[in-house]
């Protein structure tokens, strides 16, 4: 189950990542491509080609996407936020 965290820092989303990270891979949203950890966000509705996103890089650093996908999607619930 997750919860919004929105409109914190980028900071903020550090302690978070590897939880979240962690979690899309149990959940099998995120695979490694080329070394990196990405996930889909292709819709089957989509009529361009539409790479997957990048979550961490080939040498296990996160990204500013990263830490906007932790602080605006997803935390685990019962994590403080505060």
């Amino acid at each position: 189950m997750y919860r919004l965290i929105c409109g914190r820092g980028e900071s903020d989303a550090q302690p978070y990542i590897p939880d979240m990270v962690q979690k899309m891979k149990d959940d099998g949203f995120a695979y490694i491509s080329d070394g990196a950890l990405v996930v889909d966000v292709k819709e089957d509705t989509d009529t361009k080609e539409i790479p997957p996103c990048m979550i961490l890089k080939s040498d296990g650093a996160s990204l500013y996407n990263t830490t906007d996908l932790c602080n605006d999607c997803v935390a685990y619930e019962g994590l403080p936020s505060g």
